[in-house]
């Protein structure tokens, strides 16, 4: 006989008390202080709780598994019907028809009739001998077979009335009476007639606080709270004020942990992504060694590529740390990564091997399993990667798009992330409405929203007529009858909390709103439940609610004199800034504080710039001139080398044209360069030479771009610009070029006697003046800095003038306009007083 718990003996029997309802999954065994042999069920509990009795327990198989079996079963039958969907997608073919499939036979099909297109294709599959593992309605017609073997004696109570269950449910449980089972259809009661309020607010942070109030305001052991969804805004609340959080999670695929396998699997693709790269780097748990993750994290703030200067400085550096003192065992860890990384990535193109995708997830398995136990969500992490495997085996190859869909299949149900249970409350707490089993006297629904949540497939009338158990009314009146559970068990009052956003969109309105008829007079708002007087009200509980100070800081922040020293080394950006923002400059370079990696990675204006440098550098490496013809040659040889390596992103899909129309105009600036180079009889004495020199007892140090000179043995400087804006030409008019005065001053400290000028290179226009002296610019930018540092040890951190018109008045030696729009600390700049 089917071995079930005990609650008491009759009759040497023994006899359990079951309730089963279509929303009782998850919910508490009993809501009794002594249970002994009562337990609440929802269908999939009492599906594992029937199979674990029968004996009928196997290895679970997951949905995107069962894809990959129903997958290689169409590709073997070759229905014409799905022919051209399976050849551009096979997999997301796959995935809808086994849902299809699934439906159906929930809806009683027999697996062969039918006369629709579809409803042949899924019999000619059934028909199929490949196998198939079995989904949730083959389980329960395992069950019912076996059903038929046994007699019972227990209780089965249906929380939901018997003509709106589903078909195969209403077969399962009229088998369990067949066999001895009693069955108790809920009972008819008088149901409850409560006082509805609606308390609408902006958003849940506002009602929150209501909800807060109204709990904290009375006793609540006959109180209900109705939380479907995410409760994480309303547990922020709760725990600000004692009451235990409810911690109900969504589930969510765009976990940290759930990103590990995809980032992963990213890099058996080229063209290499500096920026899906770089996330799988800054991963907390990246399968990367730590050590390797960092360098390889400062390589791509240098070079965005992949195999460059950067990439293979990195790697030298992690040795050179281990040369220092290390272990050898984790450097020999850390170079399998590296070799992994440096010479089997970045290789596929449309497809990959399958031996390759399941090396990928051996190595994965192999790094994440030994930090299961500090980090418990990376278990669900392996079995996806385990998953993964048995779905490639017995594959040569895996196209990339299909790769990408079962990854999607695999980690889409998401996971509701490391959270803890719910904390002890004094009141109850119920997932859906349809679990409530017991009065109370108020029940609080919160975000009474409508999710949106799709229900069944639109069949046809010739589809639906071979569907036995096929009624869509029964499950939407089922579906309606849970709404009416809450109002049916609220003895005096129930209150819905209705935002009108949720994480920054619009709500709308449950279906059930409707059907209450509250009149809009009578719906409440935050505003409506407090009075002038300060009391606040609602639903009978009333506070008295404080009148709350306005925040004041402790003490105003200042700076005490002499506090803030200049740095022992300085460059031109940061003199620039100092004179520009000393705001600005504090936070960066005083403070350091600085934009994290994955947001200083170059990108635009900024890549483009650094890769033409390279270019231009390499072409004249080893030689003093080129003839313009030499010098594009090979500047189109260094563009394709350097690309991967220092731009990486231009390589991706749909950046070609882009790519081509950025290697013209380079191509061009360099034609024009080199021209204008020749044309001055100037010899190029070397790229990116470090110039030092000594600033109000400082070490200075700059990096010319391009350092020449003449036969006279005069001195010239050209800074190369990505730009074509105005603004170099301008400053250099005004006499506000500091960068080209400080390399003239830094070539010659005292007679500043060097010809300095800008190359923009998207314009390919040299913008120099011939006549230019440079000795009153920097001696105005001297006095310039002392005048800010004066000003800061008097106490005051002022804020840069983005407009150049407001500096007209300025009383500063070199007015600079601040670079405002392109600052990352305007938030603070806004909170700042000067």
């Amino acid at each position: 006989m089917l071995a079930i718990l005990k609650r008491k003996k009759t009759n040497d029997e023994e006899i359990m008390k079951i309730t089963f309802g279509m929303f009782l999954d998850g919910t508490e065994w009993s809501s009794q202080t002594a249970s002994l042999g009562e337990i609440k069920m929802g269908p999939l509990q009492f599906l594992a709780w029937l199979e674990s009795r029968l004996g009928l327990d196997g290895v679970p198989v997951s949905t995107p598994e069962r894809i990959n079996e129903y997958m290689q079963k169409i590709r073997l039958t070759a229905p014409s019907w799905c022919e051209a969907s399976f050849k551009l997608d096979s997999w997301s073919t796959a995935k809808q028809m086994l849902a299809w499939r699934d439906e159906l036979f929930e809806n009683g099909w027999d697996g062969k009739s039918g006369f629709s297109e579809r409803l042949k294709t899924l019999a000619a599959l059934e028909a199929d001998s490949g196998p198939l593992s079995p989904g949730v309605p083959d389980r329960i017609k395992t069950i019912l077979a076996e059903l038929r073997k046994y007699k019972f004696s227990d209780t089965l109570v249906l929380q939901d009335p018997w003509d709106l269950l589903p078909y195969e449910w209403k077969q399962v449980i009229g088998q369990l009476r067949e066999s001895g089972m009693t069955l108790c259809e809920p009972e008819p009661a008088e149901p409850c007639i409560p006082e509805k309020i609606q308390v609408n607010g902006a958003n849940e942070f506002v009602l929150a606080g209501e909800c807060v109030r109204f709990l904290a305001a009375g006793e609540n052991k006959r109180t209900a709270i109705i939380c479907e969804g995410d409760s994480s805004i309303l547990d922020g609340a709760f725990q600000r004020n004692g009451i235990g959080r409810l911690n109900a999670v969504d589930r969510s695929r765009w976990r940290e942990s759930l990103q590990i396998l995809p980032l992963w699997l990213e890099t058996l693709w080229k063209p290499f992504n500096p920026q899906r790269f770089l996330e799988l780097l800054l991963l907390p748990n990246t399968p990367v060694p730590k050590k390797l993750a960092w360098e390889l994290v400062q390589a791509l703030q240098k070079e965005p590529g992949y195999g460059g200067e950067a990439w293979n400085e990195a790697w030298e550096k992690v040795k050179k740390d281990f040369a220092d003192g290390g272990d050898s065992k984790d450097l020999q860890k850390i170079e399998a990564t590296w070799n992994l990384l440096d010479k089997k990535c970045f290789y596929a193109e449309k497809e990959v091997s399958a031996e390759a995708i399941s090396g990928r997830c051996d190595y994965l398995i192999e790094q994440l399993s030994v930090r299961v136990g500090k980090h418990p969500e990376l278990a669900l992490v392996i079995g996806h990667a385990k998953t993964l495997k048995n779905i490639v085996n017995g594959r040569s190859s895996v196209k990339r798009m299909e790769l990408a869909r079962i990854l999607d299949s695999i980690i889409s149900t998401g996971t509701a992330g490391d959270h803890e249970g719910q904390e002890r409350t004094d009141f109850a707490v119920f997932s859906h409405p349809g679990m409530i089993d017991r009065n109370f006297d108020t029940i609080l629904w919160w975000n009474f929203i409508d999710t949106g949540a799709a229900h069944t497939t639109n069949w046809t009338a010739e589809e639906t007529a071979v569907l036995s158990g096929y009624d869509r009314g029964a499950v939407r009146k089922l579906e309606n009858l849970s709404w009416h559970n809450a109002l049916k068990h609220a003895e005096k009052k129930i209150i819905f909390f209705v935002p009108e956003m949720v994480n920054g969109n619009a709500a709308f309105p449950h279906p059930l709103l409707d059907e209450l008829g509250i009149p809009k007079e009578e719906i409440l708002t935050p505003e409506k439940l407090t009075g002038p007087d300060g009391k606040w009200s609602l639903a009978g509980r009333t506070a008295v609610l404080a009148e709350q100070p306005l925040f004041k800081p402790k003490s105003k922040a200042c700076i005490k004199s002499n506090s803030i020293r200049p740095l022992r080394r300085l460059s031109y950006s940061q003199l620039n800034t100092l004179i520009s923002c000393p705001f600005q400059w504090f936070l960066q370079e005083y403070l350091g504080l600085n934009m994290p990696p994955a947001m200083t990675v170059p990108t635009g204006v900024l890549m483009l710039g650094t890769l033409a440098h390279k270019v231009i550098e390499n072409i004249y490496r080893g030689k003093e001139t080129l003839t313009v013809e030499e010098a594009v040659r090979n500047a189109e040889k260094e563009f394709s080398r350097l690309l991967p390596s220092m731009a990486a992103e231009l390589l991706l899909d749909g950046r070609s044209v882009e790519q081509e129309r950025i290697r013209k105009t380079l191509m061009s600036a360099v034609e024009t360069l080199v021209e204008e180079i020749n044309a001055r009889k100037l010899l190029v004495k070397g790229n990116e030479i470090e110039l030092n020199g000594t600033f109000e007892g400082m070490d200075f140090i700059g990096y010319s771009d391009i350092y020449l000179e003449n036969a006279s043995g005069d001195k010239f400087v050209i800074d190369m610009k990505w730009s074509t804006s105005s603004y170099y030409e301008k400053h250099l008019e005004e006499d506000k070029a500091l960068q080209l005065a400080t390399y003239s001053w830094l070539l010659d400290p005292e007679g500043l006697d060097v010809r300095c000028a800008y190359f923009l290179l998207p314009r390919r226009q040299l913008v120099s003046d011939p006549k230019k002296t440079w000795n009153t610019l920097w001696n105005n930018a001297r006095t310039a800095w002392k005048q800010r540092f004066g000003e800061i040890n008097s106490g005051k951190l002022a804020r840069g003038i983005a407009d150049e018109k407001k500096l007209d008045t300025s009383t500063s030696a070199l007015p600079l306009a601040a670079g405002c729009a392109f600052c990352n600390y305007a938030a603070l700049c806004e909170m700042m007083e000067d």
